[in-house]
């Protein structure tokens, strides 16, 4: 978490990397937001019931 005062730290990016960086850069803001998103309207859950089955079990079963 960085507070307001704190001074920023540089971080020297490695060269192996500099590369993959390059290619991607529109993924790489120049600043950073300085906090969480907005909540949106629409929050995702699933709810559980207690001592339910799962109903796709067999699907995850493993060869002995």
């Amino acid at each position: 978490m960085v507070m307001d005062g704190e001074p920023k730290k540089v971080v020297e990016i490695p060269e192996a990397i500099q590369p993959l960086i390059k290619e991607f850069e529109e993924f790489f803001p120049e600043e950073l937001s300085a906090g969480l998103p907005l909540m949106h309207d629409i929050q995702h859950c699933i709810d559980l019931a207690p001592r339910a089955s799962l109903p796709n079990l067999p699907h995850y079963k493993m060869n002995p």
